[in-house]
């Protein structure tokens, strides 16, 4: 609920995870040293978009959507280029200037695909993302559009988590040739053969 952590101006690390269906937009009012949020949420569109506003020296976010209801996973499914899939929301994301580190696993592969806003968060080098039980995943250029050029830490692992076909999950060519500034890769455990095209890529990036 709005001011449930009132007076805590000098908290820097908090984790919470709600069953509940809503959040409340100035839940985190006041928590203007914050550093760590990690949240584990019932279903991530919920998030109202002025949610972050307050949380202005944040550089550390996970976002867990837990399990879904059958009534909410079958909601119809926003296209990716709509701006208003949960990564696209501009009022949302722009408040973290100083994001540093994106961990997010979502219940949903069409949840992953990066806005326009996350091209002016200059300080964001090091992103987990990660999805479940809506596969195939496909990780492609498209999906990572405002970040090629920013982008040093990239983990795919974590959609390997869930009890899923491995082989569901494919990294598109141009992907990596695309994150020249990249540094770091870590990539689910799936078949040699799935990847062996895309691999000569990295020889564009900084690994």
């Amino acid at each position: 609920r709005n001011g449930l952590f009132m007076g805590l101006r000098s908290l820097n690390h908090l984790s919470v995870e709600t069953s509940t269906d809503i959040i409340e937009e100035d839940v985190w009012k006041d928590l203007i040293r914050l550093k760590y949020l990690s949240l584990g949420l019932k279903n991530i569109r919920n998030i109202p978009d002025h949610i972050f506003d307050s949380l202005t020296s944040l550089e550390n976010l996970t976002i867990v959507e837990l399990d879904l209801s059958m009534e909410d996973f079958y909601i119809p499914m926003q296209g990716q280029h709509s701006g208003t899939g949960f990564l696209q929301r501009h009022q949302l994301w722009s408040p973290l200037q100083r994001l540093k580190s994106l961990h997010i696993f979502v219940q949903r592969s069409s949840d992953l695909y990066f806005g326009p806003a996350f091209k002016n968060l200059t300080n964001l080098d090091s992103i987990q993302i990660g999805s479940s039980i809506s596969g195939p995943i496909n990780f492609n250029v498209q999906m990572f559009l405002p970040l090629l050029v920013s982008l040093n830490r990239l983990d795919l692992r974590i959609s390997t988590t869930i009890d899923i076909e491995t082989d569901s999950i494919s990294i598109e060519a141009g992907l990596l040739m695309s994150l020249e500034h990249l540094q770091e890769l870590d990539i689910p455990w799936i078949p040699f053969s799935s990847i062996m095209d895309v691999l000569p890529e990295l020889r564009h990036t900084q690994i």
